[in-house]
Formats: C-alpha cells, structure tokens, sequence
C-alpha cells in the first residue's frame, strides 16, 4: 500500500512480510547487500558499525553516488538514514509498524527537509514513488528466502 504524504513532500509504501523482526533486521542492516533488493542501486558501503551517526555512500544505476548518514536505530524495529541534498534533506525511515504471530509490516517512508525541501520532491520524488514497491516487493521476497 503506497500512501502520499503532498503536506511533507513524502510518501510510504508498507508490505506485509513472514518473518520476526529479528531476520528483517539481519537484511535491513546488511548494506553491502542493499542492491540485491533496493533495485536502482549499484553499491551500497557503510563505513563503520550499523549505528546512530555512521556514514556510507550509495551509487544508483545512473552512476549518481550519494552519501548517507544513519541517524537514527531501534533495533530491530526501525533505523532513519539521510542524505544531504543543496538546501535540503532527503530522510529514509524504514520501521515495522505493525506484527502479528507469523507476520509483520514494513514501511519504508520517504520525505524532504529544509528550504528546497518542495524542489527536490518534485525532483526526485517521482521516481523514488514509482519504484518503491518493486523494492518493498524485491526486500519481502529477500526477507522471506524467496527468490
């Protein structure tokens, strides 16, 4: 289910997935193996520990490579990165937000901060919207051993 957020310039996508938060955690935080899920990337480094002020670098398809920071973890059950755009923030939230015996579900959220924060949505927003649940699709196959 993809929701659109215009107000912050956001959108998420939540899918339902098989698994404890435990073994969507051992994904989440794999981030050298962040493009055999999340599609339009080529590589994803982090330099350091899976925690709250880490850095890494992400290269897409197009060759574009960005740099991140983890701002925020609850492990297992959520963790922000950030990229810093001119003017602006782009900020990723991926958290269960809902778990039953056998099953939980994954949002992965998406919006922009600062004073070009509507620029860049209009942007890059777009594209992110359109491909975000073939990835959310792509992580719960991961996350459940389907391949």
């Amino acid at each position: 289910m993809t929701r659109d957020r215009a107000a912050t310039g956001g959108f998420e996508h939540t899918v339902t997935v098989r698994a404890t938060p435990a073994e969507l955690w051992t994904v989440w935080t794999d981030v050298a193996a962040w493009p055999t899920w999340d599609t339009p990337l080529v590589e994803a480094l982090l330099g350091g520990p899976f925690r709250a002020g880490t850095t890494g670098r992400l290269t897409d398809r197009s060759g574009r490579t960005s740099r991140f920071t983890i701002t925020e973890v609850d492990g297992p059950r959520a963790y922000t990165f950030e990229t810093a755009l001119p003017l602006a923030r782009l900020v990723v939230r991926r958290a269960i937000t809902a778990e039953r015996p056998g099953s939980l579900d994954m949002t992965h959220h998406v919006h922009f901060t600062g004073a070009l924060a509507a620029l860049w949505a209009r942007l890059l927003g777009p594209a992110f919207r359109s491909q975000l649940p073939g990835v959310m699709e792509s992580l719960r196959r991961r996350v459940e051993g389907v391949s």
